[in-house]
C-alpha cells in the first residue's frame, strides 16, 4: 500500500523587522525546526496596522532581513505587503500567498502569544483560518491564559502536534512552546541612539549595514 504524499508546508513569519534581530531568528529557526517547514517566508510590514509608522524606511528593514537570512536554506524575504499602497492587515497578505499557492498547500501563519492574546482587535481576524494555520509561539515563561473571545474562537481549532500542520491546508491553530531569549527591537535601537553596542542581539551582517546606512542615529 502506497504512503499518502505529505502536503508542502510553508511558514509565514511576519513583523516590522525594526530591526531584524537574534530573538527573531531564534523563534523563526525553532518553529522551521519543531515544524518540519519546507520554506519560510519572512514578510516586512510595509506599513503596520497596530503600531506607529517604522522609524526606518522599508527598503532598509527589507534589506537588513536579507542581510540576516543570507545562506539559510528555505528561508526568502517576501515584500508583497509594500506592494500594496494600503496597511498590511494579515488578512490580505494569507489571502494572496493562497491564491499563489493553490489550495492544497498547508499554509501557517506565526504568530506570538502576546500578539495572539488580542488578534480578536484585527482586521477580519475570524477569517485567518481560512487561509491558513496560526501556530501561536509561547514563550514557556511567560504562559498567560487567553482572553475569552479568543479562547472561544479557537478551541476548536487547536492541533495537538506539528505534523497536524500537514494534514489540511488551513484551519487549526498550533501552540508551540519556545526557548525565552531577552531581545527586542525597541531595546536594540535605545541602545544604537545611545551610541551602545547591542552586542550579540543582532546578526553581524545587519549591525554593519546599520552602521553603513547611519540608521537609528536618533529615536
Amino acid at each position: 500500500m502506497d504512503t499518502p504524499e505529505l502536503s508542502k508546508l510553508i511558514a509565514v513569519y511576519g513583523g516590522t523587522f525594526n530591526p531584524i534581530h537574534q530573538g527573531h531568528l531564534q523563534a523563526a529557526e525553532e518553529i522551521s525546526v519543531l515544524c518540519g517547514t519546507d520554506s519560510l517566508l519572512l514578510v516586512p510590514a510595509s506599513i503596520p496596522p497596530h503600531r506607529a509608522v517604522p522609524s526606518v524606511t522599508f527598503a532598509h528593514r527589507l534589506k537588513m532581513v536579507e542581510l540576516a537570512i543570507a545562506g539559510r536554506e528555505g528561508w526568502r524575504v517576501d515584500d508583497r505587503e509594500a506592494r500594496r499602497n494600503a496597511p498590511s492587515y494579515t488578512i490580505d497578505t494569507l489571502a494572496s500567498l493562497r491564491d499563489e499557492l493553490g489550495p492544497d498547500v498547508s499554509l501557517a501563519f506565526c504568530v506570538g502569544s502576546d500578539a495572539f492574546q488580542s488578534i480578536n482587535t484585527w482586521h477580519r481576524w475570524e477569517e485567518l483560518t481560512d487561509f491558513a494555520h496560526v501556530i501561536v509561539a509561547q514563550r514557556c515563561d511567560m504562559m498567560a491564559p487567553l482572553n475569552s473571545i479568543v479562547e472561544k474562537w479557537s478551541a476548536s481549532k487547536v492541533l495537538s502536534a506539528p505534523s497536524q500542520l500537514r494534514d489540511r491546508p488551513s484551519g487549526g491553530v498550533l501552540h508551540l512552546s519556545q526557548r525565552p531569549m531577552n531581545c527586542s527591537s525597541s531595546d536594540i535601537r535605545a541602545k544604537l541612539v545611545q551610541g551602545a553596542s547591542p552586542n550579540l542581539l543582532l546578526p553581524e551582517s545587519v549591525l554593519q549595514y546599520i552602521k553603513q546606512q547611519h540608521l537609528y542615529q536618533t529615536e
